[in-house]
């Protein structure tokens, strides 16, 4: 009878089972409106056998509190990936504290799987990152910065994916770590760019077989960039001076130089193909000659030694 007559918590208070009573919930106001109250208590007398005859406690109007956190669990909730609460304990112990239901479709669990067996996740990091993310833990344990990874985690319906985790870290006064964080599925971005990573890899070693080296020319700032091979074409070692567009002008042969860069322009400006030949001076003060090509979608061009 107990049981229907009060709510859950109130139950579980007045049969003994925890210290005090606390529940949220709306009670129905005169005008029919409702207020969420906070509820609060404690049994002070009970019976020779137990049972409760007085409780102490207080009531709440915790409506404008309370409406605000539920919008703020709603835009959590429909937040991409997964907000979470993460601690590791003195004694060495982990484990989530809270996380949104987005962890189910982050790590293949349910937030309350999660949060009994931090293990679930940790067995299924990707073996190849998981010293990686345990070191990168306790470094920012131990500093206190942010933690941010990104990392591979083999999901038990998707297979391996790519997860980006950022989190800040606070020391509790139980010397307890607690971070606050949200991780992410980057799993298209990671491939995109370990597949852009290949082209270009593939790109400069055809450049090294041809001997065929590559400048670029921000036209918002001017800043020329080259590649190690056309340092070397010229007789540097990379990187060996700064490179800019005066650097790149006074290192062309006077009698090519202003043919050479209204080419260029004209080029860059119209659209057009570019296939120019002129002179740079070698680092032994020779002159050498070279053949620049580029197409119109291209802001980088090619040269070649010849």
């Amino acid at each position: 009878m107990m049981r229907q007559r009060y709510t859950p918590d109130l139950y579980l208070h007045l049969s003994g089972k925890t210290r005090i009573y606390e529940s949220t919930y709306r009670l129905l106001c005169k005008d029919g409106s409702y207020k969420w109250i906070l509820g609060k208590g404690q049994v002070f007398t009970r019976d020779a056998e137990g049972k409760p005859l007085r409780v102490i406690g207080s009531h709440t109007d915790v409506t404008e509190a309370y409406e605000q956190k539920l919008k703020l669990n709603e835009l959590a909730e429909n937040t991409p990936g997964v907000l979470y609460q993460y601690r590791l304990n003195p004694d060495g112990s982990r484990g989530f504290l809270f996380a949104t239901q987005g962890m189910k479709d982050i790590y293949g669990y349910a937030p309350e799987e999660v949060m009994k067996d931090v293990s679930l996740i940790f067995d299924r990091l990707h073996p190849d990152d998981l010293e990686a993310v345990t070191h990168s833990i306790e470094y920012s344990a131990r500093h206190l910065s942010i933690w941010h990874i990104q990392y591979r985690y083999i999901h038990p319906s998707k297979g391996v994916i790519w997860l980006e985790g950022q989190a800040s870290p606070t020391r509790m006064q139980d010397d307890s770590i607690l971070w606050n964080g949200y991780i992410n599925d980057i799993t298209d971005y990671k491939q995109d760019q370990l597949l852009l990573d290949k082209t270009r890899k593939d790109f400069e070693l055809t450049m090294e077989a041809t001997d065929t080296g590559l400048w670029s020319w921000d036209l918002t700032s001017n800043q020329v960039t080259w590649s190690e091979i056309t340092f070397r074409q010229l007789g540097y070692e990379p990187d060996e001076f700064e490179m800019s567009l005066e650097k790149f002008e006074s290192l062309i042969h006077p009698d090519d130089l202003f043919r050479t860069m209204d080419y260029v322009k004209n080029s860059i400006r119209e659209g057009q193909t570019l296939d120019v030949q002129f002179r740079l001076r070698h680092a032994n003060g020779s002159w050498v000659w070279f053949k620049q090509a580029k197409s119109p979608l291209q802001i980088s061009i090619i040269s070649h030694f010849i």
